[in-house]
């Protein structure tokens, strides 16, 4: 009797841990998703698409320039903060 009794507890204290296990692995997995921005970047004023801009991400190495039409794609963190930065034209985060 007692056996059976230990081995439904075992069995009941072992979904349980399977469940917090996968709750626990799927937290973790959606926190680490990255996103793929795709943007233009282009003079404010004259709508002129600039090449060679540099998109970043705030606090981290990664980076990637425009392209000649002033298209970007970058994969980030979807927290992350990008910095968008060119000579003759104030940093915008």
């Amino acid at each position: 009797m007692s056996l059976e009794l230990n081995f439904f507890l075992l069995r009941k204290y072992a979904y349980l841990i399977i469940i917090f296990a996968l709750l626990f692995l799927t937290n973790s997995a959606l926190q680490g998703q990255n996103k793929t921005y795709l943007g233009k970047i282009q003079d404010e004023a004259t709508q002129e698409a600039l090449a060679f801009v540099s998109v970043g991400i705030k606090g981290l190495p990664q980076g990637t320039t425009t392209d000649l039409d002033g298209n970007f794609t970058i994969s980030a963190p979807s927290t992350a903060i990008l910095v968008v930065s060119y000579v003759g034209y104030h940093t915008k985060e």
